[in-house]
């Protein structure tokens, strides 16, 4: 009889590990959730807004390599994104200097080596400057709404 009563001791106790680690399984898997969730959003609102600013424009515009972009590096960049291209001439595969720009050009001196370029900006620098304002304004707006800090 006290093997019985031991053996139903047993199975109850094992009953009762296996029910406790599917609950911790349970509350682990969601734990994990809500860290994957909320965590980003919790440290994004733990951050000051001027700290934000710099994160979502260095995010939007990767390629500017300056620590701290302000309006005027982003009025640079977008001025140099405007630039545009076209010919002006060409070198030719011999040295000979041709003013030609289209199909043909260094026909009779071994073919183009290399084209000679000129730069129109699309864009003025005051237009650059309003432009990267309204960006920054728009970045600094969406911070303070994600930033929990004045």
């Amino acid at each position: 009889m006290e093997t019985n009563i031991t053996k139903n001791d047993n199975n109850t106790k094992q009953y009762k590990i296996k029910n406790f680690l599917k609950i911790l399984k349970v509350v682990l898997i969601i734990i994990g959730f809500i860290g994957v969730f909320f965590i980003p959003r919790i440290i994004e609102g733990l951050t000051s807004p001027e700290t934000l600013v710099n994160k979502y424009l260095h995010k939007q515009y990767p390629s500017i390599n300056s620590t701290v972009i302000n309006v005027n590096v982003l009025t640079n960049y977008i001025h140099e994104e405007s630039k545009s291209s076209y010919r002006i001439g060409a070198i030719c595969m011999d040295g000979w200097r041709s003013n030609a720009t289209g199909r043909g050009a260094c026909s009779h001196h071994g073919g183009v080596s290399q084209w000679l370029l000129g730069y129109d900006y699309n864009k003025s620098r005051e237009e650059c400057k309003k432009e990267a304002i309204r960006i920054i304004n728009k970045t600094k707006n969406k911070s303070i709404e994600k930033s929990w800090i004045e």
